[in-house]
């Protein structure tokens, strides 16, 4: 403690507290002045912004997520049958705002090996909003996946949306089904 004390000088002091305001009041004067203006184009990265620091209001058109729905195991009955999602399916469309979907959905079908005629089975996952079809993801012999995606256009006002799935299937086997679907609604504007 002794040798501590006697390197402290006045001289020492000073330079520390001056060091110290020249480090922290000079990012506080730089933040102060830096403007949009005197970063060059493409100069920050991703890397470089902190998680969670943009949000969909800072954006020049807003994106944010309106809709995650998801479904489980179900069958393919050759009729059109309500489907159940679980997630968030309601949400409030903002005027001038455009909603896209992308869905996904994997299954298993084949054709009915009773039919008198070889017919191809055709089997959907319907999504519609507000009884509005906006997207359908087909799930054929051959290939466990589909994907599509589909729009809705805004309507001016801020309207209260509600999503809803269905299946349906012609000339399909007993034993076809979907596994599960994924749901992801996407709002700009």
């Amino acid at each position: 403690m002794r040798a501590l004390r006697s390197q402290l000088t006045y001289a020492n002091v000073v330079a520390t507290i001056a060091l110290f305001l020249a480090l922290t009041g000079g990012a506080v004067y730089a933040a102060s002045k830096v403007r949009s203006s005197d970063i060059a184009a493409n100069a920050i990265k991703s890397k470089q912004i902190a998680p969670h620091a943009v949000k969909p209001s800072d954006m020049a058109t807003p994106v944010q997520f309106v809709a995650k729905a998801h479904g489980g195991t179900a069958s393919f009955t050759n009729a059109t049958t309500d489907y159940p999602l679980s997630g968030k399916t309601t949400w409030t469309q903002g005027p001038k705002e455009v909603d896209e979907f992308f869905v996904q959905a994997k299954g298993t079908v084949a054709s009915d090996p009773s039919s008198p005629f070889p017919t191809p089975c055709f089997a959907n996952v319907i999504v519609k909003v507000d009884d509005q079809q906006v997207a359908s993801a087909g799930v054929f012999s051959g290939t466990g996946t589909a994907a599509s995606t589909g729009a809705l256009m805004d309507t001016g006002d801020k309207d209260q949306r509600q999503m809803t799935a269905s299946l349906q299937s012609f000339g399909c086997s007993p034993d076809s089904h979907v596994d599960s679907v994924t749901i992801r609604g996407i709002g700009t504007g």
